[in-house]
């Protein structure tokens, strides 16, 4: 087995950390409860945004711990817990989802700019373009650049967003219906559990256990204050941002640091992501190093590839994958945006990720808990788990693609209830086996 390549940047505070994550909400995130008050009121959509939150904090805060210990990131979990196929699925599963959502910031940013700059279809685009590959150069600098990065936008998101909240004008609306809405509370859930699941990624850099768990829990926090936005100035999607985020504002003002909000939070959301898909470059990457262990000649073609580099302990051939999948999601925003099999395979990736979410979280706990025998097939278990609860995504993605909630429940519904049913045999055939011996 290949040596892995030394961590760079692990000494991050809470507050960096929960500077990046938080900066990284998007757009597609935020307005979630917005989407949420425009079908179920608006108090409604606050109970949602923190119920969710609060179930998204339990989950990710399991996932973090579980993988923290040995400093793994999100895919080096999987393996962990799933085994080595399992780990290269989930490889490239990221990558799907990671082209998915790079494309969906891009496409949610032309959106939201469409009312101030009055732009054609092509213009949308080249302008998207121009921001993907921009973003995908300053990637270059690798986690130290992510953090100074988000770190320095974040304050500037937080205050607008509070500022919204502040002069917003439906306080006395008659639409503060205060009731606990379940499909509110899985939409929010749905739509970030995916991420969540590649968090190891990011907090495998924190200074200590303590910064993570407070870093994590600030985050939770800034997402509920930034969807909280969205519900009380009723924008539930980007070209509304312009629109209902203006008022109260003067125009010569106001126009400026929507724009500013916006790119900061694309720049922000989309460094994210390529950090996210370098978890699966990173697997890629240790699987060729091993490989080229074993044909000295590749070795020796490749090794100063791979050799870290004394100043930030990453290899030269990841800092420029890093370029690579940010112009790569660029080309694919470009040239299949319109294209519904992508819309299509977004779906899918996203709730399969969620699957797998669940997963990691039911394995964790259950390592935990049985502790009184062996469990020598833990990682098949999960393994079928998983794979039941993706084809069932699947299924029922196919045959009911107008609600995006049935795939994504059917998909942890049946994981859940796999894994219950498998763990609930083991415990009876275990027992019964120790009564006989005895």
């Amino acid at each position: 087995m290949a040596k892995q390549l030394p961590l760079p940047d692990k000494h991050q505070n809470f507050w960096q950390l929960s500077c990046i994550q938080s900066a990284a909400t998007g757009i597609p995130v935020i307005i979630t409860g917005g989407v949420i008050a425009k079908e179920a009121g608006l108090g409604s959509a606050i109970i949602s945004v923190c119920i969710g939150n609060l179930i998204l904090w339990i989950i990710g805060l399991s996932i973090i711990l579980m993988a923290y210990g040995e400093r793994q990131n999100a895919i080096e979990n999987i393996k962990n817990y799933l085994g080595t196929g399992s780990c290269i699925f989930g490889s490239i599963i990221l990558i799907i989802a990671f082209l998915s959502w790079y494309m969906l910031q891009l496409t949610s940013y032309t959106s939201a700019i469409i009312p101030f700059f009055d732009l054609t279809i092509p213009s949308q685009i080249k302008l998207g373009a121009i921001a993907g590959a921009i973003i995908a150069i300053i990637s270059l600098g690798g986690i130290v650049a992510i953090r100074h990065t988000c770190v320095i936008c974040f304050p500037f998101l937080l205050f607008y967003a509070v500022y919204l909240i502040i002069d917003s004008k439906v306080y006395n609306s008659t639409s503060w219906v205060w009731t606990i809405s379940f499909q509110g509370i899985t939409s929010i859930v749905a739509t970030t559990l995916p991420g969540i699941m590649n968090l190891p990624t990011f907090f495998r850099h924190a200074r200590s256990r303590a910064d993570a768990v407070l870093g994590f829990s600030l985050m939770t926090v800034f997402v509920m204050l930034f969807q909280i936005t969205c519900i009380v100035r009723e924008i539930s999607n980007p070209s509304a941002l312009f629109s209902n985020a203006l008022l109260g504002i003067p125009g010569m003002v106001s126009y400026p640091l929507c724009i500013v909000f916006l790119s900061l939070s694309l720049l922000c959301i989309n460094l994210v992501n390529i950090y996210f898909a370098s978890a699966g470059l990173e697997t890629l990457v240790n699987s060729l190093r091993g490989l080229a262990h074993k044909w000295n000649l590749i070795y020796r073609i490749m090794i100063n590839l791979f050799t870290p580099s004394t100043s930030s302990g990453q290899s030269t051939f990841i800092r420029f994958g890093y370029l690579i999948i940010g112009l790569l999601g660029t080309t694919f925003f470009f040239l299949l945006r319109k294209f519904p099999i992508l819309s299509f395979l977004e779906r899918i990736a996203d709730d399969i990720l969620s699957s797998l979410a669940i997963v990691l979280l039911l394995a964790f706990f259950t390592r935990i808990v049985v502790r009184h025998r062996p469990r020598t097939g833990a990682k098949i278990v999960s393994k079928i788990c998983w794979f039941v609860g993706s084809v069932a995504v699947c299924i029922v993605q196919i045959f009911s693609p107008t609600n995006s909630n049935n795939p994504f429940l059917a998909g942890i519904g049946m994981t859940i209830l796999f894994f219950v049913c498998i763990v609930f045999f083991e415990e009876i055939i275990w027992s019964i086996d120790k009564l006989i011996y005895k």
